[in-house]
Order: C-alpha cells, then sequence, then structure tokens
C-alpha cells in the first residue's frame, strides 16, 4: 500500500536543495520579535500538514493525496526544466526559447496559486460551509471537474451552466504571465552578494520593471516583464545583476516572508 504523504510542500525542494551546503540551507525564523538563525534541510521546511487534501464532512479524506501526486508530478518535469536552463544559461548567446518559457510561465503560477494563504482565504469564508468551501478550493487549484465531482459525491447539485470544464486559477494566472510577458534569467554570479528565498518566494513588480522575480537559486532568479517594458538586455536572456541590485531583490524577499528565508 502507497504510503501517504502528509508533510506537502508549498515551495518545491529542488528549488530548497539550491541552497544547500552539504544539504542543509541557512534559515531565518523572522515570526518573533528577534530572528532565529538555524541550519535545516529541504524536507523540513516549507510544509503544512495536509495542505492539499480535501476532508469531507465526515471528517475522512476525499481522494487522499490526489493534488499532493499531481503537484509532484508538475514538479518532476519543471525540476528537469530549471536544471537545464540553470545548466546553459551562462554560455555565451544564451536564449529562452518557447518550451522554457512555458516552463518558467508554469512555475510562476504554480507558486503563486499554491500557497496556503489561498486555502486560509477560501477557509475565512463564514458564508458557506465546508463542502462549499473545498469545491471553491478544487476549482481553483485542481480543476473544475474534479471539484464538480466531489461535490456531487457529497449530495449537491449543480446548474448545469457551473458543471462546465472552466479553466483553474492556476491555468488562468499561467496563460496570463505566458501570454503578456517576456521571460529572462537575472544572474548574480558577478556579484558577492547571492539571492536568497523566502517561504513567499515570487516577488511581484519588484525591481525596476519587473512584473515576478522567482529566486531559484544563490546566482539566478528567473524574471519576467510586460511586452511593452522589455529592455535590450531582457531581451538578450540575460540580466546581469550587482551588488546593490540584489540586496535590493533580498530586502524585497525579506519585506513579503511571511516566517522564514532560505540562503546558502
Amino acid at each position: 500500500m502507497k504510503k501517504q504523504t502528509r508533510n506537502q510542500h508549498y515551495i518545491p525542494r529542488f528549488i530548497l536543495r539550491n541552497f544547500c551546503t552539504d544539504g542543509k540551507m541557512r534559515v531565518a525564523d523572522i515570526s518573533g520579535s528577534e530572528a532565529r538563525y538555524f541550519l535545516a534541510s529541504p524536507e523540513s521546511m516549507c510544509f503544512e500538514k495536509d495542505l492539499y487534501e480535501t476532508i469531507n464532512p465526515d471528517g475522512s479524506y476525499y481522494k487522499r493525496n490526489e493534488l499532493e501526486d499531481k503537484f509532484a508530478t508538475m514538479e518532476g518535469w519543471l525540476s528537469s526544466q530549471v536544471k537545464e536552463i540553470l545548466s546553459d544559461c551562462s554560455v555565451l548567446d544564451f536564449r529562452l526559447d518557447g518550451q522554457r518559457d512555458v516552463s518558467i510561465a508554469l512555475l510562476l503560477a504554480l507558486q503563486l496559486t499554491r500557497m496556503p494563504r489561498l486555502k486560509q482565504l477560501v477557509a475565512e469564508n463564514d458564508k458557506i460551509g465546508i463542502v462549499e468551501k473545498n469545491f471553491l478550493y478544487k476549482a481553483f487549484v485542481d480543476s473544475h471537474e474534479k471539484a464538480v465531482e466531489y461535490i456531487t459525491q457529497n449530495g449537491f447539485i449543480l446548474p448545469p451552466e457551473m458543471q462546465g470544464k472552466e479553466k483553474t486559477l492556476l491555468d488562468e494566472t499561467a496563460s496570463f504571465i505566458l501570454s503578456n510577458c517576456f521571460f529572462y534569467i537575472l544572474s548574480a554570479e558577478q556579484s558577492e552578494e547571492k539571492f536568497m528565498v523566502s517561504d513567499n518566494p515570487v516577488l511581484i513588480t519588484p525591481f525596476e520593471d519587473a512584473q515576478y522575480i522567482l529566486p531559484i537559486c544563490p546566482d539566478f532568479a528567473f524574471g519576467c516583464c510586460r511586452f511593452q517594458t522589455a529592455r535590450g538586455n531582457e531581451m538578450e536572456g540575460v540580466v546581469l545583476v550587482d551588488e546593490s541590485a540584489v540586496t535590493k531583490i533580498n530586502r524585497i524577499s525579506c519585506s513579503q516572508a511571511h516566517v522564514t528565508l532560505v540562503s546558502q
């Protein structure tokens, strides 16, 4: 029998591992009045128990680990894509192509929609019951079809107009980013200051004309900007950033962090 996963990560471990030295990353816990520093493994950070689970009204699990397994499959593909991009982006004349644009857009969308805060916002709606809350969350991040299947099996009947195959929030976010943004790599290879990542990793409109920035490892971050604001170095595929720029981006990471910051 397959072992069920309870510790469900909202930041892929393949990203966290990029910040490790000898299997450990430096972590700053900023939840208290004073920061607390320690070393930790990727497996022990940035997860919540049963984050992606749907609980039936009787307390039982509905298709346990279904969404966790879906995200794990996506991460497996994204991990290989990110590895290839990072291995190639130091090469002269490096360019992002259509396939790599898709992978970056999907990774950004996944990080924007899978965070615990989305589930919390749905849970905080006191005007609807647990079944309706679960329906909304599954429709947002899993699929409308599976959300309809869940709510129907719990005795609810949706009007026909609500039973179509609508796009999820994940799909809509990825589609928006891919249709409106130009993608590039921010490189801190020549900077003494390196990128850090927080438990709220996607920086929204954080730096110059960037729409989103996602630190991937100490030396590199993925960035995208609107087509109309793209400049020459961004259109060339790699933007070199100096110590002051990396420091500015890291400060924004600190300001957006909920509890933890991770560095090498």
